[in-house]
């Protein structure tokens, strides 16, 4: 695994751009819903239908306790999407001002040996996660 801190190449895509107004239009459009979402009906499909949790659930619970500064109410609805949450909140800045000012951009180089080990560590995290959310009794 390689770690670096370079300028981003004329034939590379500009991922920090696309994630980051992507990110930023999530929370627009999340902000903008927000008033309706009650209107929404509640419960998880896959929970509904198996009687199980779902990898997310506990997902928005999780954002919701972050928004109010609840980080460790936020870590136990969801570990996954809270941590995601947070380093998408740290990451989606750095992006954008990366863009704006030409800042040089971390990538990750993985060789294929690695890589393999990276899915299966993925894979066993949301599995681990997966079985916190139903041993939690959710």
């Amino acid at each position: 695994m390689m770690w670096q801190w370079r300028a981003l190449r004329d034939d590379e895509p500009d991922y920090e751009l696309l994630f980051g107004l992507v990110l930023l239009a999530t929370i627009g459009v999340a902000w903008l819903a927000a008033p309706y979402l009650d209107a929404l009906p509640r419960g998880c499909v896959f929970k509904l239908i198996t009687g199980w949790p779902c990898l997310t659930c506990g997902g928005t619970r999780a954002v919701v306790a972050l928004a109010s500064g609840e980080v460790s109410a936020a870590l136990r609805f969801n570990p996954i999407v809270a941590a995601g949450a947070i380093g998408s909140a740290i990451w989606t800045p750095w992006a954008l001002l990366s863009t704006v000012w030409r800042l040089p951009r971390l990538r990750v180089t993985l060789r294929p040996e690695h890589a393999a080990r990276a899915r299966v560590a993925a894979v066993n995290l949301a599995a681990a996660c997966w079985l916190f959310l139903v041993l939690d009794g959710r």
